[in-house]
């Protein structure tokens, strides 16, 4: 059976399928013609580190808005408890 070849259609023919299928359909024996095999193997590499670099930005931008969350918290705490100690100092010279 021949394969068809893609060519020039390759990388947006790739990008149009998604890497899913795209590493479904590279598993198949007969899809992807051997001259292009190498090609979708490198697509593939690219789109898994795209992913990877992706998911640690994302990780890295979490980790700044848990540091900051953290930060906004410390200070809330701290000015709730400034604010109850003057409650209580005014409250005790009002008597």
């Amino acid at each position: 059976m021949t394969v068809k070849r893609y060519g020039n259609e390759l990388r947006k023919f790739c990008e149009s399928t998604g890497l899913t299928e795209i590493r479904r359909l590279r598993q198949l024996e007969n899809h992807f013609h051997i001259l292009e095999q190498k090609s979708v193997d490198d697509w593939i590499s690219v789109k898994e580190s795209e992913l990877r670099d992706e998911s640690i930005s994302i990780a890295r931008k979490a980790l700044a808005n848990s540091l900051s969350a953290r930060k906004i918290a410390i200070a809330a705490i701290v000015v709730s408890t400034f604010n109850t100690i003057a409650i209580s100092v005014i409250n005790h010279l009002a008597k």
